[in-house]
């Protein structure tokens, strides 16, 4: 039994690909992108920045999100979160002293939803811009008022997409109504392609998360992100967009479904994982808007047991990873970060998985901790 990481593409969604066309109502507040770091850049870029304006991030985030940043020649400085995971906000006010900020970066991390008031009201008072990041789950952000600026997400993060950046923002834009996107055929083809293989794949059980292709997968994208010339990638929003992308924005009760399925399969592995030495990050009882993306457990040995559970067939991962800013490793200004980023393991919670697929991730970990115990 292989259990993935996020939901798999579906035959019913394939057949409405070739068979249905979508129109998109962006209901005025939407732009939309080929990818969420594009829409990131493209906010940036329209700020007017001056030569010592600085954009604030949090050092526990993803590297391939700032490049394109700082290869636009944009000042980036880092802040440390906190044990629960929100911006470090007596941290941020430090380096309110000392530099012209432009804009703070926040994360709504795998899909919980942030009280972020406290830092919302010190923007507010600083004239500091504040983006949301709910790239981590798209339905978590549909739901929920914004509390800074913009809003943006990723549909890749969550659903079976080739692309799918989105800027929200309250503002009303104008000239801007129901139309039928340009189609992006061709893309959208060879995703399905390779995501029918994948699929079927799973289906005949055979596992694609072992040692060997993670260390492929980590290799390639290493050797992606050193060639990528980011200071040419576009930042304008995308006239031609994915049809697989533009159907899950129309199918309202896609969001409503996801929601309830993944909060109810949080709460499962939450209540039933039950092994010494694994704690949970305090959100036993989160925001009702909140669609989590995983489960997060901490583990001081996340990377042996990573690398088991994939060895099984389970997705499970860290993150960011090999993606991680390299002073989120190993400067110890940001103990936090560190901590995270060496310990917190991420286990799937899809709405697709089942009870069965649920207690194998559990079986699983408790087969680990029994091996470690018998090696001692």
């Amino acid at each position: 039994m292989i259990v993935t990481s996020k939901t798999l593409l579906k035959f019913n969604t394939v057949k409405d690909f070739f068979h249905s066309e979508v129109v998109f109502d962006d209901s005025k507040n939407y732009q939309l992108f080929f990818q969420g770091r594009d829409a990131l850049l493209s906010y940036v870029l329209n700020l007017n920045l001056k030569e010592n304006d600085t954009i604030l991030v949090p050092a526990f985030f993803c590297n391939s999100t700032i490049l394109p940043l700082i290869d636009r020649g944009i000042n980036v400085d880092f802040f440390d979160i906190t044990n629960s995971l929100h911006p470090n906000i007596n941290e941020i006010i430090e380096i309110s002293n000392e530099k012209s900020l432009a804009a703070i970066i926040v994360v709504h991390y795998f899909g919980i939803v942030r009280d972020l008031s406290e830092i919302s009201f010190f923007c507010s008072k600083n004239n500091i811009k504040l983006i949301e990041d709910f790239s981590h789950s798209y339905c978590s952000m549909v739901n929920v008022n914004l509390f800074g600026d913009v809003k943006i997400s990723s549909l890749r993060k969550t659903f079976p997409v080739a692309c799918g950046g989105i800027l929200y923002r309250e503002k009303i834009r104008e000239n801007s109504s129901a139309y039928l996107p340009k189609s992006c055929f061709f893309r959208d083809f060879l995703f399905i392609c390779k995501n029918l293989i994948i699929k079927f794949l799973v289906l005949f059980n055979i596992n694609i998360f072992g040692k060997w292709s993670n260390s492929l997968r980590n290799y390639l994208r290493v050797i992606f992100m050193k060639k990528k010339d980011y200071s040419k990638k576009s930042h304008f929003p995308t006239e031609k967009y994915s049809k697989l992308t533009s159907q899950i924005i129309e199918n309202k009760n896609l969001v409503s479904s996801k929601l309830e399925k993944s909060q109810e399969n949080y709460q499962f592995l939450l209540n039933n994982i039950d092994i010494a030495g694994i704690s949970f990050l305090n959100e036993s009882s989160f925001d009702k808007y909140s669609a989590p993306q995983v489960l997060p457990v901490i583990y001081h040995e996340a990377e042996n047991m990573e690398q088991y559970l994939r060895s099984k067939g389970i997705e499970a991962y860290i993150w960011p990873g090999e993606e991680a800013p390299d002073i989120g490793i190993s400067d110890t200004n940001f103990p936090c970060t560190n901590f995270y980023n060496k310990n917190l393991l991420l286990l799937p919670c899809h709405e697709d998985l089942k009870i069965k697929h649920l207690n194998k991730i559990i079986y699983e970990m408790s087969q680990f901790s029994l091996k470690k115990n018998e090696r001692k």
